[in-house]
């Protein structure tokens, strides 16, 4: 059985009541994992962890976090046999479709990197913006 865990400031741990929830499989209702129950306080931990990570990965330059996102998006590709069945377990999708959308998701994921590389942001002014809108049909 899977044994998950939360990931807060960098470590893995386990709920502070040691409380846990489990995961049942769509097709036979069997328990495949645990995960922890976590409290509101651990969900803030978690939350305020996220925006101090945020802060670190902003001061990076643009080329190497798209080259970390890029890699990120080679190891799902890599593990995507093993994705497709867990979808599947979970939620009971074909596995043909499971692949599908986890391709199609990584294709729309790749684009928007390549989009992020050439397009650069610039600073917007602070002027009002004007919207025009006009009747398509009558």
């Amino acid at each position: 059985m899977l044994k998950l865990s939360n990931f807060i400031g960098g470590q893995w741990q386990g709920s502070v009541s040691g409380r846990t929830l489990q995961a049942a499989a769509s097709d036979d209702g069997s328990i495949f994992a645990t995960f922890p129950a976590s409290s509101f306080d651990e969900v803030n931990r978690a939350v305020s962890s996220s925006r101090g990570a945020q802060n670190q990965w902003v001061s990076l330059p643009l080329d190497e976090r798209l080259a970390m996102l890029r890699k990120f998006a080679d190891r799902i590709e890599s593990r995507a046999e093993e994705i497709a069945r867990e979808e599947q377990r979970e939620m009971g999708k074909p596995i043909a479709v499971a692949h599908q959308f986890l391709q199609a998701g990584l294709s729309a994921f790749r684009a928007a990197l390549e989009d992020g590389g050439i397009i650069r942001s610039t600073p917007v002014s602070r002027a009002p913006t004007e919207l025009q809108r006009s009747t398509v049909a009558p």
